[in-house]
């Protein structure tokens, strides 16, 4: 997935393995900064479950990763190990 500003996607540990919790992310932008192969940093607004701002964090992940933002959030989380 290749999300652009505005988009709303979910973010979880297909997307990168530092977000075991998946969450709603709303992009800003998709930075330049460098990175490894396969990655990207994005702006944006971490979401709550009604869609309100939690904060504004940048994201290290990878594009291929990125789920469509009506994912439910449920079926994404890891089994405890």
């Amino acid at each position: 997935m290749d999300p652009r500003a505005g988009d709303v996607v979910t973010v979880s540990h297909k997307a990168s393995e530092q977000y075991p919790y998946p969450f709603r992310y709303k992009v800003l932008r998709r930075h330049d900064w460098p990175t490894d192969p396969g990655y990207a940093w994005f702006d944006g607004y971490q979401l709550d479950e009604s869609g309100a701002v939690v904060a504004r964090r940048p994201v290290r992940v990878r594009p291929a990763g990125i789920l469509p933002g009506d994912v439910d959030l449920r079926s994404l989380h890891l089994p405890p190990q």
